[in-house]
């Protein structure tokens, strides 16, 4: 379980880091509308948004171009690639089992040896 949960966190984490001239983000707002996702990203700086609806099964793409008025930055939005839409499956997977995003990746080290020999420092210094 902890392999699939690092490799969807690793996918997801793909997903943000597609145009490397402007930044990702993801939002969730299930069962809400386009409009509703559009609504979600206005205002918000350059970069590319991506809107998850887990109920819906949908994600939504947004991009936020540039420009001179930072409050009026044009929004468009922009046709989910195969690539995006694979990963979004596999994070959908991950709700579908968990009924959450929220992911916490605990581990444990094993023991430490104990310390069998002891290292010094030799002053070579010549006084």
């Amino acid at each position: 379980m902890k392999k699939i949960l690092l490799a969807i966190a690793g996918l997801m984490s793909a997903l943000w880091a597609f145009n490397a001239s402007a930044a990702s983000y993801a939002y969730v707002c299930n069962a809400c509308s386009t409009s509703q996702t559009r609504d979600m990203v206005l205002g918000s700086r350059t970069g590319d948004y991506f809107v998850y609806d887990m109920i819906n099964r949908k994600i939504t793409h947004w991009a936020v171009g540039t420009g001179k008025d930072i409050d009026h930055l044009p929004i468009s939005q922009v046709a989910i690639t195969p690539a995006v839409q694979n990963q979004f499956d596999h994070v959908q997977a991950l709700f579908d089992v968990s009924r959450t995003l929220e992911i916490n990746v605990a581990f444990t080290m094993p023991p430490m040896p104990k310390i069998t020999s002891i290292s010094t420092m030799r002053d070579n210094t010549i006084d």
